[in-house]
């Protein structure tokens, strides 16, 4: 009889996904379970040319590693730094990978791997991934920006990602919030990401945002003073998203929030002033959960919803 119970639970205890994270500096793949953990995790630097085919026959080569675990593999979910069409199974343009148009990802890994694929956008990975499992878990309309070498985001509202009507919406790192300032990589200047992301802060200071928070904790002046202004730049984007979406909560991830501590008490007096006669006067920012593995989670959770995109 013991057999028998152990039998009937063994296929749902082994089914898993396959969450890969493409970045411009890693490429990561994990092996997730349906209650969230990760069981299992590959990482190699992301090929230096950036090529389709180098990069998917390294994804390929590290999937296959954890294939040989031994598990039933549900299918797989995959973030992307880019655009997705709306059929989300193309990436029509990344950034940071200048030489992808219209790579038909998903068909190739199913083709390669005969499992489902899922794709989408690195940002709303990281959304879903913390409402899935972290800090927006039960709340059905989150703001979630990401910061890193630069910022990104995602948006849910009723519980549905946003992705807009070309596959191009809630790009929260483009939003103008200083139209003298910066020229970002988009085109544009003063765009948050070039006013408080990683690269914003080694090209104001020479130095990298890791050095920059232990100088400031050790009090040094400059390294306070960039984290102020970075504060206040984005109180100044997140008090735009609050006026045209007013939501629940605004949770912040990505390597940049291990910071959290140095750039939020700026933030948040800034957030209170542009808010002050506003029904969100009180939004409240919090660090994400899952700084790190919040875009896998995501991917993960494609895999077990089916695709379905609503949290």
């Amino acid at each position: 009889m013991k057999r028998r119970n152990e039998n009937r639970r063994r296929p749902s205890e082994r089914q898993v996904a396959l969450a890969i994270d493409i970045g411009g500096t890693n490429l990561r793949v994990a092996m997730v379970s349906r209650n969230g953990t990760i069981l299992g995790q590959r990482s190699e630097p992301t090929p230096r040319g950036r090529a389709e085919k180098a990069i998917l026959a390294q994804i390929i080569r590290l999937t296959r590693n954890l294939f040989s675990i031994g598990r039933k593999i549900k299918g797989i979910g995959v973030s992307v730094p880019g655009f997705l069409d709306r059929s989300g199974s193309t990436v029509s343009y990344s950034p940071n990978f200048p030489n992808w148009r219209n790579v038909q990802l998903a068909k190739s890994f199913r083709r390669e791997l005969q499992i489902p694929c899922y794709l989408e956008n690195d940002g709303n990975c990281a959304a879903l991934g913390e409402h899935w499992k972290g800090a927006a878990r039960g709340l059905s309309d989150v703001v979630f920006l990401t910061l890193g070498t630069g910022v990104g985001g995602g948006i849910l509202m009723n519980g549905h990602l946003v992705r807009g009507a070309r596959g191009g919406g809630a790009e929260l790192g483009h939003i103008i919030v200083d139209p003298r300032g910066h020229l970002c990589g988009c085109g544009n200047r003063g765009c948050l990401e070039a006013m408080a992301s990683g690269t914003a802060m080694k090209r104001r200071t020479g130095r990298s945002a890791e050095e920059l928070f232990r100088r400031s904790r050790g009090g040094d002046r400059r390294a306070l003073r960039t984290f102020e202004e970075m504060g206040r730049a984005l109180a100044s984007g997140i008090a735009s998203l609050a006026f045209c979406l007013d939501p629940d909560l605004v949770v912040v991830g990505g390597n940049l929030s291990h910071a959290f501590s140095a750039f939020a008490p700026a933030m948040k007096r800034e957030l209170r002033r542009r808010l002050r006669n506003h029904p969100a006067r009180n939004l409240e920012v919090v660090r994400g959960r899952y700084p790190n593995d919040a875009s896998l989670l995501g991917a993960a959770y494609l895999v077990f919803a089916g695709g379905n995109r609503r949290a």
